[in-house]
């Protein structure tokens, strides 16, 4: 990368991630919730200047899908993608398994673009022109956004 400093950008479902995360633990303690929000907030943080130091997704290198990234801040798996900035895409323990992960984003994905799909179709049924906007690709991104 020929850049020297980038800018980190959360996608939606990574912020959920770091929510859930944070209110779990903020069960048992506040002080610790907000220690880990901060420090994963800040290893996140820490990918301004050297982004690749980063590993490729092993599970998905398995697969040849070399453009995504991880950080460990252990137990924590934090997932992103560099594409002139960083887009951190996903926050999880590294306990849980990351195919399972995956399958359920892509499931909900899925049933997200069906009742879009459904909802163009009553909508040429009924006379409305609605665009016809369903992806016809499914990314992990997309998964991941979702």
């Amino acid at each position: 990368m020929s850049k020297s400093v980038y800018t980190v950008y959360w996608a939606d479902i990574a912020y959920k991630d770091l929510d859930g995360i944070i209110d779990y633990i903020s069960n048992q303690s506040i002080d610790i919730a907000l220690n880990v929000l901060y420090r994963i907030k800040e290893k996140a943080e820490s990918l301004i200047k050297f982004p690749e130091r980063g590993r490729i997704v092993p599970e998905l290198k398995f697969h040849n899908i070399e453009n995504y990234r991880e950080i460990i801040l252990s137990p924590w798996r934090i997932i992103y993608r560099i594409d002139n900035n960083i887009y951190v895409i996903a926050v999880f323990d590294a306990r849980r398994n990351f195919e399972d992960i995956i399958f359920e984003r892509l499931l909900k994905y899925e049933m997200q673009l069906a009742r879009l799909n459904h909802r163009i179709t009553l909508g040429k049924r009924n006379g409305r022109k609605e665009p016809a906007t369903a992806a016809t690709a499914v990314t992990l991104s997309a998964i991941f956004a979702n």
